[in-house]
């Protein structure tokens, strides 16, 4: 099932799901977004590859990383200006991973 949970802000979905069964998220995510589903198999090519090649998210870096706790740190300017500009837009910051909420009510205003 693609949508893991429904708001009345938003849609929630889960990479679980994408992984699941990548062409009926593809479609209800691109119907949701108001792209329509017959782009669902042209937005999935970008998956036959690893998109973040090269980079310190490519699937063989996360692969080397497997099993081992990383320490993340966000910079205090960065969470500041995250909260500033969540309060310009009214969008609610929760919790420690600053999970946004309302981000589709305020685009579709």
């Amino acid at each position: 099932k693609a949508v893991v949970s429904t708001q009345s802000t938003g849609v929630c979905y889960s990479y679980e799901s994408l992984m699941s069964d990548p062409a009926a998220f593809m479609a209800h995510f691109l119907v949701h977004i108001g792209i329509g589903s017959e782009w669902a198999d042209q937005a999935l090519l970008a998956m036959g590859e690893d998109s973040q090649k090269n980079s310190w998210l490519s699937k063989k870096n996360v692969e080397a990383r497997a099993g081992k706790k990383e320490d993340v740190s966000i910079e205090d300017g960065a969470v500041e200006f995250t909260r500033r500009a969540a309060e310009k837009f009214e969008i609610s910051v929760e919790g420690e991973e600053m999970r946004m909420v309302g981000l589709f009510r305020q685009w579709n205003e």
